[in-house]
């Protein structure tokens, strides 16, 4: 990690700093962060079809190393999300909106689906 941060250049405008990096060390920099992430490799599998053939055809060696390499830029999620449903429901009014008209059969399906992606929390922070 400490050569991607070698390779960062910090700029100094109008009372703010603007960070310069190229594409490819600002990548291995968040690489070096997800790799710290707990993948539940089962679950992972099972969620992700798609990411357990590349896996088992040996393009990755684990489901750690898909959701590093691949998987979170694609959008997957590394664990099963716990959902607080009264809290998600009552937080986030187009939730409440989406189950009464059969957009989502729950909470969790919402966000799982949708919400996720949306920027929602499950839970109360």
């Amino acid at each position: 990690m400490a050569k991607s941060y070698a390779r960062l250049r910090i700029v100094p405008t109008l009372g703010r700093l603007r960070v310069d990096i190229a594409p490819d060390d600002f990548l291995a920099l968040i690489g070096n962060i997800l790799i710290g992430v707990p993948v539940d490799d089962p679950w992972y599998r099972v969620t992700y079809p798609e990411a357990a053939k590349e896996i088992d055809n040996g393009t990755y060696s684990s489901a750690a190393e898909h959701y590093v390499e691949q998987g979170f830029f694609d959008g997957c999620l590394p664990f099963d999300i716990t959902v607080d449903d009264e809290w998600y429901i009552s937080h986030y009014a187009h939730v409440k909106k989406g189950l009464d008209l059969g957009v989502a059969s729950s909470a969790r399906d919402h966000f799982m689906r949708l919400g996720y992606h949306e920027g929602c929390r499950p839970a109360a922070p």
